[in-house]
């Protein structure tokens, strides 16, 4: 496949699937296919194995036309690559640093990169001189300095569902609808592998392709479906994704429940909008699970993994519930909910005028089509 015929197929699966960016796996060339791009030989050339440098540009403004943004993985210091092979620490670390530095400009000057995600595995000779915090701190302050939105992304940092999860076969997809949601509603990165979305079972392993012949299952097509309406969901809601002066837009949320297999937190935008996230990891049903909220009156439910289009078993709350005059640890009020085995749910308040006039799914018409990318 080259670039001009994966930006062909990929972008219109992208933005029907909710994502805002692609990530790319490090494309400098290197002397090995089996090294997942990580084997650096030539700093300032990308692999030849998809096309020329100017198929790679014009992948890059393809994607930007379609209003999605490119990251590109910057490994350039992998224990296998050259810089590590033929001793350049040796230099000096500021012409180390140096050297490094400038070839991150390269990558987003040249090839208009909207970010980079820096792989702190690769650095285990650098880790030698200083540690890489350090020096990502560093690099970091001289990218804000001349790119203004640029995206840095740090791989101490992500929370990384990708297709290293024991996908065995007898497992539910449940599991995965949940983890997939905890990663949405948190405040962490969200990257996703090729193939999760469908559940592919083979491990992250050089060469594998995604197998688009598991969507001839029903419960694979609805997780794609899944995965498509949880990014769409983050993307419409702005305390998923909006800082918030006071907290960073994070609070967790207490609860009559004592044992860790229930976690609940808020997510709350700049504006003070309040989403409630609640998530059983246990493969029962919680009952009477009292949550503690802040304002008194109407809460209704905006999402929950266990819907039946979704490959769940159907236990949502179509009803609105009152909060109630009853403390919950540290909350004046609470509101009592039960809570499906294995899921994710999104409560919000409501105010009163606009009750009436909202509905608990307004994306049910939304349709989507399985399709290869």
């Amino acid at each position: 496949c080259s670039w001009t015929e994966l930006a062909t197929e990929l972008a219109p699966y992208v933005k029907q699937m909710g994502y805002t960016h692609v990530e790319l796996m490090p494309m400098i060339e290197g002397g090995a296919e089996t090294s997942l791009g990580c084997r650096t030989e030539a700093y300032y050339a990308p692999s030849v194995c998809m096309g020329t440098p100017c198929e790679l540009m014009s992948f890059v403004d393809s994607m930007h036309e379609a209003g999605i943004g490119v990251i590109f993985d910057w490994a350039p210091s992998y224990k296998d690559s050259i810089f590590n092979k033929k001793g350049y620490f040796e230099l000096g670390l500021n012409e180390a640093e140096r050297f490094l530095i400038s070839n991150s400009f390269f990558w987003l000057c040249v090839y208009h990169a909207d970010g980079l995600r820096f792989c702190s595995k690769s650095v285990t000779a650098y880790a030698k001189e200083r540690k890489w915090s350090d020096f990502l701190y560093k690099l970091s302050l001289e990218l804000k300095e001349r790119f203004t939105d640029i995206l840095i992304l740090d791989e101490n940092n992500d929370i990384f569902l990708d297709n290293k999860v024991n996908f065995d076969k007898e497992l539910k997809t449940d599991l995965i609808r949940l983890r997939l949601g905890y990663q949405m509603t948190f405040p962490c990165e969200k990257l996703l592998f090729m193939g999760t979305e469908i559940g592919q079972l083979s491990k992250n392993e050089d060469a594998v392709p995604i197998d688009w012949s598991l969507l001839g299952n029903e419960n694979n097509v609805k997780l794609q479906y899944y995965v498509a309406e949880l990014n769409h969901f983050y993307l419409k809601n702005p305390p998923l994704w909006q800082i918030n002066d006071l907290n960073k837009g994070f609070e967790w949320t207490d609860t009559n429940n004592f044992d860790r297999s229930i976690i609940s937190y808020k997510r709350i935008g700049a504006n003070g909008e309040e989403l409630i996230i609640i998530l059983n990891f246990k493969n029962e049903i919680r009952r009477d699970l009292r949550i503690g909220v802040s304002k008194k009156g109407t809460y209704k439910e905006l999402f929950n993994s266990d819907e039946l289009r979704f490959g769940g078993s159907g236990m949502i709350n179509s009803d609105t519930v009152e909060a109630e005059n009853i403390e919950c640890k540290s909350c004046s009020y609470s509101i009592k909910l039960d809570i499906s085995p294995m899921a994710l749910t999104v409560w919000q308040y409501v105010e009163p005028r606009t009750l009436k006039t909202t509905c608990l799914q307004s994306e049910n018409t939304r349709k989507y089509t399985s399709q290869k990318a």
